[in-house]
């Protein structure tokens, strides 16, 4: 992931604030791979809640709540207009609809 994206720098920042220094030993490109690892050790991972929620749900991770790490971003969703959805998009979305559902009521 890169080093200097918004959910890498936004948490370095914060802990310097604190006088505490943040020792990143592994850098993954996947999230799937994080979320694996923090699974099955001390490890400590910045993930989006979309792709941890499942293992939240089933108790594989508990989350953090740290205020000053809460993010937000904007995105838009694209996908290829003749292509299947996946399970993996398909999940994405039912989590994006539930969200509209929420803040237009």
């Amino acid at each position: 992931m890169e080093t200097e994206a918004p959910y890498n720098a936004a948490p370095e920042r914060v802990m310097a604030e604190q006088g505490l220094a943040m020792r990143t030993f592994l850098r993954l490109q996947s999230t799937q791979t994080a979320r694996s690892l923090a699974q099955r050790g001390p490890f400590l991972t910045l993930l989006p809640q979309y792709s941890i929620q499942r293992a939240l749900e089933q108790g594989k991770l508990v989350a953090l709540d740290v205020p000053e790490l809460r993010q937000t971003q904007q995105v838009q969703l694209a996908v290829h207009a003749r292509r299947n959805v996946s399970p993996q998009l398909k999940g994405l979305l039912e989590i994006c609809a539930a969200v509209l559902r929420d803040v237009i009521g």
